[in-house]
């Protein structure tokens, strides 16, 4: 693929160096923010920009700047008639054509063309906005590749992104495609390899076609590298918690305030946050409309599909639709907080490359600090070079390809059957599509394993930051407890039984026991108290070795309890105040005031209370009456 340079000084626009986006270009801009959507929105030429998520089609149709561009988003509501309504009117009153429209939605805009009987190939410039993203998402949304064929029909095309996942599709070359490399010429003339740091083979061949004299991109904020602090833990819910006190103390010492801005890709992550903060009131989660629904049934309101400044709080949460292509401006720098929770959830592995470069690019007016809270596992996650990934690819072709010559030559319907069978059931069919090897789609499973890989340990993580080549890691923090993710989620497992789950607590609540008692410890201990508060009391009354003697069973451990709540000194304190050495007292008296105290101290046993548990506490003669009625004398005690 050929190469170009374009050099951009501090402060500048991409207008200022970039007249218009050519034809048949990827344009790598490498900064966030220095606008390339609004150079082609603005360009004098028919146009549809394809956005891989609705907010920014939302925030550029919705901002006055752009009123006076005839700007009209296709998004899932819109119809096809709305489209060929617009295009009619457009083009009577001779304005250009500016669509943006998701992936799912251009087939909308295609049939509207053909009613209106547009050439759509040869009118519009196609434009596809944050283009890594259509490698990056494939693998759960199947459709965002949808209009890449129809891409290479258009006369007039290009992919730009700040991050982009370079292609492997061949077309990019046949039709000769330039890569188009917008860097800041802050300093220049040292070729990539110097300054670049590449982890290893896999992420050197990613970066393969950047290998070239380039400047240095070094921030979108202030020029300077874009500092993050690495923070690895076993628990995330824990170290998020701690981190906020710590971010929130150090405001205060500095009399300020600044709101936080969660990047989580995961809505059950972020419900359990906001409930184990107990910040419901303080807090926003910005997500999908079947999140926000999913949000409103557990009984959080305050979820919303677009954002606006209107929704600004304290804790602000984001999933992935808002990590790209969205203008975020706030008066105040937040906190950013990136999460990964892989343990737990897959969908949070955040790659820094794209990720988090493109998060912290969302904030126009600058951030306070970031952070990024990971929990990595050599157990988990395979470490994984390029290599053995295509090699693993290829593995895969290699089967698929047997098989399926095997079904072409059989002559036999059923034997044809079986092998049409086998074929379908093979994992090579995720880079299959319409009978035609799915570049993206092989290109986002070495992405998905290159940042799978980041996660299996704290090196391969800040490898990944150092390969971005923009980041600066300010200091790594390790966030370790006694009580981690894997713990929770195999508790939080279907399937098991709650003796089970009840072994589990116990083992966890025997590390517990050794720590130092700690914030962290006591919101653990009300974690465990929530999932099964009769086994955590109990653990508390009669300690672990107790428990395994009364083998879980339910009742054993409540006799055991019982046992444990009569001889407990409260009770034996509330005994000697009612009964007295050298005294007589009926066994009906002895009874009732065994009942008051039990019931006052929440002692209830399986079995009636009668007069003779009098003798678990004194030494007693019960041949004695009182009043002609049956009495014992109290001798002497027993504890």
């Amino acid at each position: 693929m050929n190469e170009k340079n374009i050099y951009i000084k501090n402060g500048q626009r991409l207008s200022d160096v970039y007249s218009i986006i050519e034809s048949n270009t990827i344009l790598c801009k490498f900064l966030t923010g220095i606008g390339a959507t609004h150079l082609e929105i603005t360009a004098p030429r028919h146009s549809i920009l394809i956005e891989p998520n609705i907010p920014p089609i939302k925030g550029k149709c919705a901002n006055p700047q752009y009123k006076s561009y005839n700007l009209f988003g296709v998004i899932q509501k819109v119809s096809i008639d709305d489209v060929s309504n617009y295009l009619d009117k457009t083009l009577r009153s001779k304005k250009y054509i500016k669509i943006l429209t998701t992936p799912e939605s251009f087939s909308k805009v295609k049939a509207a063309f053909e009613d209106c009987g547009i050439d759509l190939y040869s009118t519009c410039f196609l434009l596809m906005d944050e283009c890594h993203k259509f490698i990056q998402d494939v693998d759960y949304r199947e459709n965002i590749t949808l209009p890449v064929d129809d891409f290479f029909c258009f006369n007039n095309k290009a992919f730009v992104s700040a991050t982009p996942i370079i292609p492997s599709d061949p077309r990019f070359d046949e039709q000769r495609f330039t890569f188009v490399k917008v860097m800041p010429n802050y300093i220049k003339g040292r070729p990539l390899t110097e300054v670049y740091h590449f982890p290893d083979k896999a992420t050197e061949e990613l970066y393969k076609d950047m290998t070239t004299t380039v400047g240095i991109p070094l921030t979108e904020l202030n020029h300077e590298k874009l500092k993050v602090t690495q923070i690895y833990t076993n628990n995330v819910l824990e170290a998020v918690k701690k981190w906020i006190k710590i971010k929130e103390n150090k405001d205060e010492a500095n009399t300020t305030s600044h709101p936080f801005c969660f990047f989580i890709n995961s809505t059950n992550i972020i419900y359990q946050l906001i409930e184990k903060l107990g910040i419901q009131d303080r807090s926003t989660v910005f997500c999908a409309e079947k999140s926000v629904k999913k949000l409103q049934e557990l009984g959080f309101k305050n979820a919303f599909e677009d954002w606006s400044v209107e929704h600004i709080n304290t804790y602000m949460f984001f999933t992935s639709r808002f990590f790209t292509a969205l203008d975020i401006e706030m008066d105040v720098a937040p906190h950013l907080i990136f999460v990964s929770a892989p343990i737990v959830a897959n969908s949070t592995m955040i790659d820094p490359v794209t990720d988090v470069r493109q998060s912290i690019g969302r904030f126009r007016n600058g951030i306070m600090d970031a952070a990024h809270i990971a929990h990595v596992s050599k157990d988990a996650f395979p470490d994984r070079s390029i290599d053995e990934i295509k090699e693993y690819i290829t593995a895969m072709g290699g089967a698929y390809n047997a098989i399926k010559v095997l079904y072409e030559d059989a002559t036999n319907e059923i034997v044809k059957e079986a092998y049409k069978s086998a074929m379908d059931a093979l994992p090579y069919n995720r880079f299959i599509r319409n009978g035609q090897k799915d570049y993206f789609a092989i290109d986002n499973f070495i992405h998905q394993e290159i940042v799978r890989s980041c996660y299996h340990s704290q090196a391969n993580l800040s490898d990944r930051y150092a390969a971005a080549g923009c980041f600066e890691t300010c200091w790594m923090e390790k966030f370790y407890f006694q009580y981690n993710d894997s713990e929770r989620l195999s508790l939080h497992q279907e399937g098991k039984s709650k003796r089970e789950i009840r072994m589990e607590i116990v083992a966890i609540l025997d590390k517990l026991s050794k720590e130092e008692d700690s914030e962290a410890k006591k919101s653990q201990l009300a974690e465990l108290r929530q999932k099964d508060a009769f086994i955590v009391d109990a653990y508390t009354l009669i300690g672990k070795e107790e428990i395994e003697q009364c083998k879980y069973y339910p009742k054993r451990i409540r006799e055991a309890i019982i046992l444990r709540k009569k001889n407990g000194a409260e009770v034996v304190q509330l005994i000697k105040n009612s009964f007295t050495v050298n005294q007589r007292y009926t066994l009906k008296y002895i009874k009732n005031e065994l009942n008051r105290i039990y019931k006052d101290l929440n002692i209830q046993g399986e079995k009636r209370v009668t007069a003779q548990a009098i003798k678990d506490y004194f030494i007693v003669d019960d041949k004695v009456k009182l009043n002609k009625q049956k009495a014992m004398l109290i001798i002497a005690a027993k504890v």
